[in-house]
Parts: C-alpha cells; sequence; structure tokens
C-alpha cells in the first residue's frame, strides 16, 4: 500500500520524512530518488531514505509491486498533480504560506542547483515542478478526493507530535518514539537543507511587484488554506482597488490565452492520434501488400508449372510409339488433361490480375496515406509554435501586471 508524502517544494516533506522514520520507525521513498539527500548518508539515515529500482520518468518506473504489497510504503512527490494517485493510495498533503514556500525554495535552488530564480517566477510555476504554489495545491486538495489528509506546515513545525500523531492515526499506525528531532539536531546533520527561517508575519525581502503577483496567482487558495491575514498585511501600502482591477484583468485575459491554449492542445491531441492512426494503418497495409505480392510469386510458380506439364504432354503425345488404340486412348486422356491445365492456367492468370489490382490499389492508398500523414505532421508543428507562442504571450501579460504594480 502506498501512501504519498506530497507538497510544493520547501513544505516540510524531508522533515515529515524525518518524524515518519523517528517516531513511526518506517523508512521512506521518493520517485525522484532525491539525489540531494541520498548522496549525504548522514540525511539517509536521518529520513530513512531508500532508493527505488528506478526513477519517476524511467520507461520501467512501476509502483504495482507497492500497491499489491501488505507493507506501507510512504513515497514522496512533488509533481503537480494527483496522476500517480489511484483510489486505493492514501495522501499526506503539507501545505505552507506561499511567500515562505517560494523564498526556501528560491535559497534551495540556489544552494544545490545553482539556479538562481525570482520569487515571482517560482510562484507563477517557472520552475520545477511546472506549476505555481496555487495551481499546486487546487490540483492536490481539490473536494471530492478520498483518503487525503492535509498537514500544515506551521502545525507541523509548532506541533510535531501532535502532527507525526495526525499521520500515524490516518495510515493505521502507531507512534512507537515520542522523541521528536530538535531543530539544531536537524540543522547539525544539515545546516543547508534545514536552515532556521521564520514560518509567519511578514517578509520584507518580498517586492511589492512580487506580492501582488502572489495575491494575483493564489489569493483563493491563501484564505482557503488558512493563510487569509497574510496577504492582507502584505498589502499594507499597495494600492488595493489598483490591484483589484489588476486582478480582474489579468484573470480574464489569461483566463482567454489559456483556454485557447487548451483548445490548441486538444487539437494537437486529435493530430497526433490521427498521424499515430495513419502510421498504423500503413503498417497494416503494407503487411497486406507483402502478403498479395507472395500470392502473385506464389500464383507465377502455379503458372510456369501447368505451362511446364503442358509442354512435357505434347512432347509425349507426339513421340508416342504405342499402337493406333493407345495412341487414341493417350491421345483422349492427354488432350482432357490439356484442357484441365488450359483452365486452371486461364483461372491462374486472371486471379493473378485481381491479385495486381489490388496491389495497385494499396499502393494508392498507401501513397495517400502518407501524405495524409505530412499533412498532419505540418499541422502539429503548427499547433505547437502556436502553443509556445501562447505561453510567451501569458508570461508577457504576467510580466505587465508586475510592471504596473509598482
Amino acid at each position: 500500500m502506498i501512501v504519498w508524502l506530497s507538497s510544493y517544494p520547501r513544505s516540510g516533506n524531508t522533515f515529515t520524512r524525518t518524524l515518519i522514520k523517528r517516531c513511526l520507525g518506517y523508512d521512506t521513498y521518493s520517485i525522484y530518488n532525491d539525489s540531494d539527500i541520498g548522496g549525504d548518508a548522514a540525511l539517509t539515515d536521518l529520513t530513512g531514505h531508500k532508493q527505488l529500482s528506478s526513477t519517476f520518468g524511467q520507461s520501467d518506473f512501476d509502483l504495482s509491486e507497492m500497491r499489491a504489497s501488505e507493507e506501507l510504503y510512504f513515497l514522496k512527490t512533488h509533481e503537480p498533480d494527483r496522476s500517480l494517485v489511484t483510489p486505493e493510495d492514501k495522501v499526506v498533503y503539507l501545505v505552507r504560506d506561499p511567500s515562505k514556500t517560494a523564498l526556501s525554495f528560491q535559497q534551495y535552488l540556489r544552494d544545490y542547483h545553482s539556479i538562481e530564480a525570482t520569487f515571482g517566477e517560482i510562484i507563477m510555476g517557472k520552475v520545477f515542478p511546472d506549476k505555481g504554489w496555487a495551481e499546486h495545491v487546487r490540483n492536490w486538495c481539490a473536494s471530492g478526493h478520498a483518503n487525503t489528509l492535509q498537514v500544515k506546515f506551521e502545525d507541523l513545525t509548532s506541533e510535531p507530535l501532535a502532527a507525526i500523531k495526525g499521520i500515524a492515526k490516518f495510515a493505521d499506525l502507531n507512534v512507537e518514539n515520542e522523541n521528536i528531532p530538535s531543530f539544531e539536531e536537524l540543522n547539525g546533520v544539515s545546516p543547508k537543507f534545514f536552515a532556521r527561517g521564520s514560518s509567519r508575519g511578514k517578509d520584507t525581502s518580498i517586492s511589492q511587484p512580487d506580492i501582488a503577483l502572489m495575491v494575483l496567482a493564489g489569493s483563493g487558495e491563501m484564505s482557503e488554506h488558512g493563510y487569509a491575514e497574510t496577504p492582507g498585511d502584505l498589502l499594507d501600502g499597495i494600492d488595493v482597488k489598483k490591484i483589484s482591477s489588476l486582478t480582474n484583468a489579468f484573470w480574464r485575459v489569461v483566463g482567454m490565452e489559456r483556454k485557447e491554449v487548451e483548445k490548441l492542445r486538444f487539437e494537437l491531441s486529435k493530430a497526433t492520434k490521427r498521424a499515430v492512426k495513419s502510421e498504423s494503418h500503413i503498417e497494416k497495409t503494407t503487411d497486406i501488400l507483402n502478403s498479395m505480392t507472395g500470392q502473385l510469386n506464389e500464383a507465377q510458380t502455379q503458372q510456369a508449372a501447368v505451362l511446364e506439364k503442358l509442354e512435357t504432354s505434347n512432347r509425349e503425345l507426339s513421340s508416342s510409339r504405342m499402337t493406333v488404340v493407345e495412341q487414341a486412348r493417350q491421345v483422349a486422356d492427354l488432350t482432357n488433361s490439356n484442357e484441365s491445365l488450359t483452365e486452371k492456367l486461364s483461372e491462374q492468370v486472371a486471379e493473378n490480375k485481381a491479385l495486381i489490382e489490388q496491389v495497385r490499389k494499396l499502393n494508392d492508398e498507401m501513397s495517400s496515406l502518407r501524405i495524409d500523414q505530412n499533412e498532419v505532421l505540418e499541422k502539429q508543428k503548427y499547433l505547437e509554435r502556436t502553443i509556445g507562442n501562447k505561453d510567451r504571450k501569458i508570461e508577457v501579460l504576467t510580466s505587465v501586471i508586475r510592471s504596473r504594480a509598482e
């Protein structure tokens, strides 16, 4: 059985894995195999990190054995939606104030991957996991998802024992050890991974345009998950009427652009399916053509055999030295045989002509299919370019909104 540990990056996933190892005695896994943790022996021991036989995205990545097992597997993911989750799985979703999450992730990218990403790029999902904080939260926490436990980072860090007891109850487990690791212990294992940061309140390091962008992108999710006071506090000093106007304009324009992009993606999907279907049809037609060509060759071989037999019969008839009666009987027999062979030859020739006509039609059909496939591939390239242009247009709109909010 799988219990997913899902979160936007830097929302307490690693700390949760540490508590699961320390308090519940269970090892944990990651669909990415986490080179940052797996490459650090102390972090590996702390989190109980175990390697999977293959990493998400590889062709042999398979979770079926985990699901079929009676053992419990805690599996980390940052994926932007629930596409890997099945109804029998359980999900622990960790959520954190987006401003703190973005700042922490910004530092992590700098420390571990030498990537310089802006606050706005992270909030809008321009870096891994390719979706912004708000959309990530929306996809994982939408109503109607059973077997899901939401845990706030702020509760996890302020009352870790209560949080791990809640997770244990959710997973039908018992807490074996209530010795919660202190921040000093965690920081001592990895100062970069477990750096001290504030969990509540206003952060003055965030620019006003980025604050406005964060509120534009996720005010609904912030309110729903108890961060409603954060945007209110953060918007101090910003023209709220301007932000409200920009919000409406932003979502109206971007909403239309996204609908058009989705429409194009749907058309691209249909074009791709047509290309695959055409390719499959060409393969089947080629197989039929090869089969008919084989039949034609076989018919021609039979025809040659009939002609050879007819010539042999004529030679035997002309060289025969039998009595007149025997010759007459032989002539009758050979004549009947010749007539039969001639009739068979005529049938074979007619069949050959029919096969040749079928081969011609199939060749024409294959030529038509290849033309159709080329048209589909050209349309696919055009749609991909158009989608790219639309995505860039949305980025430009976002930049304009941010500059106008200054």
